[in-house]
């Protein structure tokens, strides 16, 4: 790449790709917050840090190289013969987020240290995270300690740069911990505050949401990083219940999220990551707060993997290390046309002379991956040039720890030969086959659901077993070109479906679990973003994997750690809690008889 086209300015998304048009999100109206909420401007101050003043210029040009997102891109076919024509050809554009810094910078000494990170923890930007925690009725027993236990772990491994606030909701909500920093005293505050949960009433969820929502809105500093994380084992008493009909079961489900937290015109949303706890939540109410404010649904089912869910989620959460990313995609050609761009659930825009495409991608976590098909028609060629570039590719993002835009212009460019005729026609790649086999998944999971849900078990079930079929003749077809990375990543899609077959048996089944499966899977295909299921963590995707397994998953490096941490020290409370032998067990076995 030309040293010449990196831009490191303080600034805005809109200066570096003026033409890209802002357009609505989403038009969900809001819940109206109750007048008796207290302000909650009490949030504990940051410290100061100027790193432009502190970091020498060699320095801050390491900085930025370290944070040059990989970008890599992938024609259908490697030639098109000069006499032929392709129709929605496809060129893979994968791109890849820099990796965390080898070197931690210490916001509360106001200094910056080169001492080697050790903590799993601290991977990127500080973090300001609310816990919104369901303590209604139904989350009395285990369910209760659980949480608990999964939230002392959470604490444990904040920063002492990271602050959290705690919510608690029943039929009201509670504030029950400030916004503070995660040092000693701040955490063993909010531990306090944990332990001392007790259960009461119904489940008010907009009361939590409101609540959260408001620790977030009225604080007075702010963390590079924010995010709400919310869990509930039940269904909605009070808001919902009392407004949705049998015909529309969503209904009313948008009124749960307050507007100061949903993405809109220069504002960016706080995502609300939501735990279904069980077998007894709401599902489509879990998810649609996620999806509307671009967080992630886990299906907890087993509720004794709770801690994993939570340590997968905050492992990504403490890794940021990309905001507001943008990328655009131009035709190379004076011939070509862009015809769509297949990027799941982020915002796209392609202007009227198709000769530029935008996508709007957000915050990145460390080493987190995303794959975006872009479609093209490639005409017949008369000139003599034997190659033809393709799609050249730039992208923008804003550094979360020093604020500074970064921008790469034409990091990446696409090309295909154009032989005067083909002997042997090219096999599609392997990187586009694998990617449409990704996007059949959940294109078939979002048909299956939705006739699910229209109370077509069968049409569902034959859904899901076509794109299994069809995966698997690809995964057949491919087996003897010796890629085992595919051939596992195109196994585990046939299971993830598989799966949710086997929920779609009966209707009683399917509301029990399938329901949740399915939407939590498509979220997280939609996002390319790990997000916990009965299936994610089940025996087909163990963290021991092949990082090709892994990777359909969309877990990365510093998620999996952190998991790999939670298990630890489930294991070592397990061996903790084993009672200590008696004082007759300890003692020597009496001298043999005379």
């Amino acid at each position: 790449m030309d040293p010449t086209s990196q831009n490191a300015t303080k600034g805005t998304i809109n200066s570096v790709f003026p033409q890209r048009r802002r357009f609505p999100l989403f038009g969900f109206s809001s819940v109206q917050i109750p007048e008796e909420l207290a302000s909650f401007d009490d949030d504990e101050a940051l410290p100061v840090i100027d790193l432009d003043s502190q970091l020498p210029g060699s320095q801050q040009q390491q900085q930025q190289e370290q944070g040059v997102i990989e970008v890599k891109t992938y024609p259908e076919l490697s030639a098109v013969a000069k006499s032929s024509s392709h129709q929605n050809f496809n060129i893979l554009i994968h791109m890849k987020a820099p990796k965390s810094s080898d070197e931690t910078t210490d916001h509360n000494q106001n200094k910056t240290s080169t001492t080697t990170t050790t903590d799993n923890s601290r991977a990127g930007a500080p973090l300001d995270l609310v816990a919104v925690l369901d303590v209604s009725g139904s989350m009395d027993g285990s369910k209760l300690a659980l949480m608990k236990q999964a939230m002392g772990f959470v604490i444990q491994n904040l920063g002492p740069s990271d602050r959290l606030s705690i919510v608690s909701f029943s039929d009201r909500s509670q504030r029950i911990c400030p916004l503070r920093l995660m040092n000693q005293s701040g955490k063993q505050f909010a531990l306090q505050s944990v332990h001392n949960l007790t259960i009461l009433g119904g489940t008010h969820i907009a009361a939590g949401l409101q609540t959260g929502a408001k620790v977030m809105t009225d604080r007075r500093y702010k963390n590079p990083v924010a995010s709400i994380i919310f869990l509930s084992d039940g269904c909605d008493t009070y808001t919902v219940n009392n407004q949705r009909s049998n015909n529309n079961m969503a209904a009313g489900y948008d009124q749960l999220i307050p507007s100061s937290i949903r993405p809109g015109e220069n504002r960016p949303s706080v995502p609300i990551h939501t735990f279904g706890f069980g077998s007894d939540h709401d599902p489509a109410l879990m998810n649609t707060v996620a999806e509307a404010t671009r967080g992630t649904f886990s299906f907890v089912e087993s509720v004794d993997t709770i801690q994993d869910a939570f340590a997968q989620c905050i492992g990504g959460l403490l890794s940021v290390v990309v905001q507001e990313l943008q990328v655009k995609v131009e035709s190379d050609h004076k011939d070509l046309r862009l015809s769509s761009i297949k990027a799941g659930s982020y915002k796209t825009y392609i202007p009227l002379d198709a000769r530029t495409g935008f996508i709007e991608v957000g915050d990145l976590y460390a080493e987190e991956e995303r794959n975006f098909l872009v479609e093209i028609d490639i005409p017949q060629s008369s000139n003599s040039d034997s190659i033809m570039q393709v799609l050249k590719i730039s992208y923008a993002y804003k550094c979360p720890i020093s604020k500074q835009l970064i921008t790469r212009e034409n990091v990446e460019k696409a090309s295909i030969e154009r032989p005067e005729f083909l002997i042997i026609p090219p096999q599609v790649s392997v990187e586009v086959d694998r990617e449409r086999s990704r996007v059949e998944t959940a294109e078939a999971i979002a048909k299956a659901k939705a006739e699910a849900e229209e109370g077509n078990l069968a049409g569902a079930k034959g859904t899901l077993e076509e794109c299994r079929g069809r995966i698997s003749g690809t995964r057949l077809r491919r087996r003897g070109e010796g890629d085992l990375d595919e051939e596992k990543v195109l196994e585990s899609l046939e299971e993830e479906l598989l799966e949710i077959e086997k929920k779609m048996v009966n209707m009683r089944v399917y509301m029990k679990s399938g329901r949740a499966l399915a939407m939590s899977g498509l979220n997280s295909h939609m996002q390319q973003r790990a997000a916990t299921t009965s299936f994610g963590f089940g025996s087909k995707m163990q963290l021991d994997t092949c990082s090709a397994t892994r990777s359909s998953s969309y877990q990365t490096p510093h998620m999996a750690k952190m998991v790999q941490q939670s298990r630890r020290t489930l294991n070592s409370n397990s061996a903790d809690q084993r009672l200590p032998p008696s004082e007759a067990e300890l003692m020597p076995p009496p001298p043999p008889g005379p």
